[in-house]
């Protein structure tokens, strides 16, 4: 498996609105990065990794220990 990052197509964002990733992810229900992750979803991003998982097994949405600290966003070709 060749990460999205190093064909140039993925980020990681670890704040927003300067708030971290982390913090935000304390309360996934009314979090505000629940919202983005449901809405980068919606937009057909590919690939959205954060501290929880919001379209279940096998859609983009996915969390794991890695992504608690991080929205992570990539596209396939």
């Amino acid at each position: 498996y060749l990460s999205n990052h190093t064909k140039g197509r993925g980020v990681d964002i670890w704040s927003i609105d300067g708030v971290p990733v982390v913090a935000a992810s304390r309360d996934p229900v009314t979090s505000p990065l629940r919202a983005l992750v449901v809405e980068m979803v919606a937009a057909g991003v590919t690939e959205v990794g954060s501290p929880f998982d919001v379209d279940g097994s096998g859609g983009p949405s996915f969390t794991n220990v890695v992504h608690q600290d991080h929205l992570h966003l990539a596209w396939d070709d």
